[in-house]
């Protein structure tokens, strides 16, 4: 059978519970590929037919929606159990993404360039097409977590992580000769208002957030809105569309943010994979309709 549009991932992720259920409303034939700690589908596909069967159906689709599981809680841990359950969610993402990119399948990103998965490439690229980055360095010197202009933010430059004020790494970080033990991406410390850019094929949705913490996410008070498509500077948005093009991204979250002194809205990072669900809350189900929009179109 063929379907609108086929959803992929973990049980446990809100954004993908939140597609499907948008999906119903939305009257779509949708298949469902969802995988959990207690069960999976039964899976089949040859490459060079093109078959796949899940479930003993043979399945075909407009589009696809697909997001590695993270949510997997035995991935909390560096355990055995966290290692089979990376391979595991690895596994999934690599069958069903590869079905969707070689069957004629509408999808995301399918041409992701590896800059938009490092943050100090993407810094790089978004200078060079004019937007102002933070004052940035990538170290693992301690010398380079003091400052004398103003205070500074730590976090990982693979991600993964909250970003920390450099302050309170001071007494928690292992530190050999002066050294710790992996490089981060050191920044000026910006302020609110934040601002989350979402493009989805054609369209952009921007939200912005105030907060006191120095991560809204760990703010139960943070306020967030959906801002009106005119809100943005044109400028800005031309820059961002740039920014997408050049790292072949068709669905991904730009994240942005203040400086203090002169209110410049300076770029942080870009995520190829972003979360959305309580975003989507904010905009009434906008941005759940603007991605099953454009997936479940015909190719």
């Amino acid at each position: 059978m063929k379907y609108d549009i086929v959803i992929a991932g973990g049980r446990g992720d809100p954004s993908i519970l939140s597609l499907i259920a948008a999906s119903r409303t939305m009257g779509l034939s949708v298949r469902f590929i969802v995988h959990d700690a207690e069960h999976e589908p039964d899976f089949r596909w040859e490459p060079l037919s093109g078959k796949m069967d899940v479930d003993g159906e043979e399945l075909s689709a407009n589009g696809l929606f697909i997001r590695f599981d993270v949510f997997n809680q035995a991935l909390a841990a560096p355990t055995d159990s966290a290692t089979g359950a990376r391979d595991r969610a690895l596994a999934w993402y690599t069958a069903v993404s590869s079905w969707g990119l070689v069957a004629g399948v509408r999808t995301f990103n399918a041409g992701l360039t590896q800059a938009a998965a490092l943050k100090p490439l993407a810094l790089i690229f978004a200078a060079r097409r004019g937007l102002a980055i933070p004052k940035t360095v990538i170290s693992n010197r301690r010398q380079d977590t003091k400052s004398q202009d103003g205070p500074l933010i730590v976090k990982p430059v693979g991600g993964g992580a909250y970003a920390v004020l450099a302050a309170d790494l001071e007494g928690s970080t292992e530190w050999r000769d002066h050294l710790a033990p992996a490089p981060a991406l050191i920044q000026e410390k910006l302020s609110y208002p934040e601002y989350r850019v979402y493009l989805v094929g054609e369209r952009m949705l921007a939200f912005e957030t105030y907060a006191t913490n120095l991560d809204f996410r760990l703010d139960r008070d943070a306020r967030t809105r959906f801002m009106g498509p005119d809100e943005l500077d044109p400028g800005l948005t031309e820059r961002l569309r740039g920014l997408a093009r050049d790292m072949s991204l068709d669905f991904c979250a730009f994240d942005l943010k203040t400086r203090p002194a002169t209110r410049e809205v300076c770029f942080l990072e870009v995520n190829s994979s972003p979360m959305f669900s309580a975003f989507d809350v904010r905009a009434d189900g906008e941005l759940n309709r603007a991605i099953l929009d454009h997936l479940s179109k015909r190719t």
